[in-house]
C-alpha cells in the first residue's frame, strides 16, 4: 500500500474556458456496456508523431474554439490501445444525479496529456432512461455497471470516482483488476470508523436532482446569482436506494480486498456537514492511499472555476506511480476572473 500523504494544492493556470460548458462530452464517441454506457474520450498517443489536424472546417471545434485532441476512436479498447506506451487509461465514474458529461473538460485534458481516457454512464443516469426498476437500483448494481465499462476497456485502468461514485469503483475494483484507484471528495464507505451517517430520503421514489441554489452552494461553491442552467438541464433524478446507501453507511468495503495504489482528493471547499473535517484523510489511511487537499476547489471540482487543479493533481500521480509520457501537458493560459 501507498503511503499517506496530506500536500494542500493551490488553483493551477485556466484555460479561457466556461467550465460549465459540456458540450464536448455531445461529440465524443459512445457505446453501451451492459446497463451503462462509455463516453470515449480522444487517446492521443505518446511516442509517436502527432495526427495533422484536418482542415478547420472539417473538424468539430471544442471547448471555446479549441480544436479536439483527435478523432474519436472506434471502441473503447482502441481508446486504450496506446496504454503500453502511456501506462493505464483512466476511468471516470461520476457521483450522485451526474453522468459522465461531468468528466467533458477532463477527457479532453487527458487526451491532450496523452492519456487514453473514457467515463461511464451507470445506468439511470445521464442519456439513459429510467424504467421502473431504477428506484431499486443500488450502489453494487451500479458497480457492476462500473465492471462492465472496465471489461469493455480491456487492459490496465485507474478507476476514478467522484463522491458517491466512489463507492462504486471501490467496489468494481474489488471484483476487477485494476492498476490503481483516485477518489474525488469520496463518500465515506460503511466500514470506516466514525463515518458521519446521513437522514435517509424515501426509498419509493426517485429524488430530484438538487435546486439550483444548493448546486451553486454544495457542488460548486460560488455565488448564489451563478447562472448554473447548463448544469440544472444535464442533472437526472437518483435513486434512492443510492442516496440512502451512502446515507445509512450500507456500502463497507473491505481493505483487504483492495490491492491497487490510490489517490484521496479532498476538496477544500466542501460542505462540513456531508465531508466533515478529517474524514477524506480517514479514507486514504483505511485503504493506504495518499491524500491530497485542493484548496480553493469545490465538490464538483472537475467542473469548478479551476478544475485543471484536480486534473493536474491526478496528472501528477498517474506519472508518480506510471512513468510519464513523452507528450507535452496540456497547454494552459492566464487564469481568467471567476466567472460570476
Amino acid at each position: 500500500m501507498a503511503a499517506m500523504i496530506t500536500a494542500p494544492l493551490a488553483p493551477a493556470p485556466s484555460h479561457d474556458v466556461d467550465p460549465l460548458d459540456f458540450n464536448l462530452a455531445d461529440r465524443l464517441a459512445s457505446r453501451r456496456v451492459g446497463q451503462g454506457r462509455l463516453l470515449i474520450g480522444r487517446a492521443a498517443p505518446c511516442r509517436r508523431p502527432a495526427e495533422p489536424n484536418p482542415p478547420a472546417a472539417s473538424r468539430p471545434a471544442g471547448p471555446a474554439g479549441l480544436a479536439p485532441a483527435s478523432v474519436p476512436p472506434a471502441s473503447p479498447a482502441d481508446a486504450f490501445a496506446s496504454q503500453s506506451a502511456t501506462g493505464p487509461g483512466l476511468l471516470f465514474v461520476p457521483g450522485g444525479y451526474h453522468g459522465a458529461w461531468c468528466y467533458a473538460h477532463y477527457l479532453d485534458y487527458f487526451a491532450r496529456a496523452g492519456l487514453p481516457c473514457a467515463a461511464v454512464d451507470v445506468r439511470g443516469h445521464g442519456p439513459l432512461p429510467q424504467d421502473a426498476d431504477f428506484i431499486h437500483a443500488g450502489v453494487s448494481d451500479l458497480a457492476q455497471d462500473v465492471v462492465a465499462a472496465l471489461d469493455a476497456l480491456d487492459g490496465p485502468t485507474v478507476i476514478v470516482g467522484h463522491s458517491v461514485g466512489a463507492l462504486p469503483a471501490l467496489l468494481a475494483a474489488t471484483r476487477r483488476p485494476v492498476a490503481g484507484i483516485i477518489l474525488m471528495a469520496p463518500s465515506p464507505p460503511g466500514n470506516l470508523p466514525g463515518a458521519l451517517a446521513l437522514p435517509p430520503v424515501p426509498q419509493d421514489v426517485s429524488r430530484p436532482p438538487p435546486a439550483a441554489a444548493e448546486v451553486r452552494a454544495r457542488f460548486l461553491a460560488t455565488s448564489p446569482d451563478r447562472d448554473v442552467s447548463a448544469v440544472m438541464r444535464r442533472l437526472t433524478p437518483e435513486s434512492p436506494q443510492v442516496l440512502n446507501d451512502r446515507y445509512l453507511l450500507r456500502v463497507p468495503v473491505d481493505p483487504a480486498a483492495i490491492s491497487a495504489p490510490g489517490l484521496c482528493l479532498e476538496a477544500g471547499l466542501d460542505s462540513h456537514d456531508r465531508h466533515p473535517p478529517g474524514q477524506d484523510r480517514a479514507i486514504a489511511r483505511l485503504y493506504g492511499f495518499d491524500h491530497a487537499v485542493l484548496a480553493g476547489q469545490p465538490h464538483c471540482m472537475m467542473y469548478g472555476d479551476h478544475w485543471q487543479a484536480s486534473a493536474a493533481a491526478i496528472l501528477n500521480w498517474h506519472r508518480r506511480q506510471f512513468g510519464q509520457c513523452l507528450t507535452r501537458p496540456p497547454e494552459s493560459t492566464p487564469t481568467p476572473p471567476p466567472r460570476q
